[in-house]
């Protein structure tokens, strides 16, 4: 995006090159931007550390910028962080058998929800890297379960700060040593998936075919996909989308923090069409050159979890406890904010009905 010193955006100042460190929770970034979009309107800018950032708060401005050229050819790139099919189907039919299994085991019990949905996940991710789970146990899951637990140093605003002053990660802080920690399991998590992906079977996953991109080179007999490459993804950002914010706006969504499904449907409680005003609100995989390219089969593995759970499990309110209180800004920070803890019953349903 392009603005000339006279019409720049607004924003808050801040300190010279601090910017507005010191006046942010690095952790709940996400709460301070949703305010600032409140004062300063649709596009604002801040500096922290050096670096200026643009954030755009509406879905109108968003598409423009994500959409149509030349903007979206130079807000395509991501910002410098610290961190560094037959057979998959197959695969993914097997998991969902787990998932029965295990929720049918639960048949009664409170429990809480998030270990039945990462098991399914980590199954997932599993099997789209190496083709095929070893299950909760296994040398993967066990390895990249670790991983999650260091979820803070993730944070994106954490990785900014370290990304500009690294000799933090030498200093005895918490979120230095969790960076630490992180980078030796993603070093173990490479080996680990060398191993695997040596191992003589049918399924194959992304993993391998990154192997043997890896082996190929240019016309000058350069490697241009390197293992260093694989280790992590390098990110350019300078033009960020609020996507909290504009997800939980007033201007797009009655009752923004309320959880309305209903939101979605027309007066027959069908979907509306992806071309609906509303609809094209939701930017949960991104936008343009910017998007998720695993959209596809995030949905498509959505559908499957949550088609199995509800075919096979009525959700009830836990026995002797009550249900928390929702609310997106209570949320635990981290790479992905999460819904503090809680717990409900999956009753199966033929003893249900029974």
């Amino acid at each position: 995006m392009q603005f000339s010193r006279k019409d720049k955006p607004p924003g808050p100042k801040g300190w010279p090159y601090f910017g507005v460190t010191f006046e942010v929770k690095i952790a709940k970034l996400h709460l301070t931007l949703y305010d600032w979009a409140k004062q300063y309107g649709d596009v604002f800018q801040f500096n922290m550390l050096g670096q200026k950032f643009i954030c755009i708060n509406s879905v109108d401005v968003l598409r423009d910028t994500f959409l149509k050229e030349q903007n979206a050819t130079i807000t395509a790139n991501r910002p410098p962080t610290f961190d560094g099919l037959t057979c998959l189907e197959k695969q993914i039919l097997k998991n969902l058998q787990i998932l029965k299994g295990e929720v049918q085991a639960l048949d009664g019990r409170n429990t809480e929800p998030n270990v039945v949905v990462d098991n399914f996940i980590w199954n997932t991710v599993e099997i789209l890297l190496i083709g095929r789970s070893f299950g909760k146990t296994g040398p993967l899951q066990t390895l990249l379960r670790q991983l999650e637990e260091t979820t803070a140093v993730l944070n994106p605003g954490y990785g900014f700060i370290y990304g500009k002053f690294p000799w933090l990660r030498f200093l005895p802080l918490p979120v230095s040593k969790a960076y630490a920690t992180a980078s030796k399991i993603r070093l173990d998590l490479i080996d680990q998936l060398e191993k695997l992906s040596n191992n003589n079977c049918e399924e194959r996953g992304i993993y391998h075919t990154m192997s043997e991109v890896m082996k190929e080179t240019d016309r000058d007999g350069n490697q241009w996909l390197t293992k260093e490459n694989v280790k992590g993804i390098i990110y350019d950002l300078y033009a960020a989308a609020n996507s909290w914010t504009i997800h939980h706006s007033e201007k797009y969504w009655d009752e923004p923090f309320s959880f309305k499904p209903e939101r979605f449907l027309d007066s027959n409680g069908q979907l509306f069409p992806a071309t609906h005003p509303t609809r094209k609100r939701l930017l949960v995989f991104g936008l343009g050159k910017r998007g998720c390219i695993g959209e596809v089969f995030a949905k498509s593995r959505t559908f499957q979890f949550l088609s199995t759970l509800l075919q096979n499990t009525t959700i009830i309110e836990p026995e002797r406890k009550s249900l928390i209180e929702f609310d997106p800004r209570t949320m635990v920070p981290g790479l992905v904010l999460q819904p503090q803890p809680f717990e409900v019953r999956f009753v199966v349903r033929s003893k249900r009905n029974s």
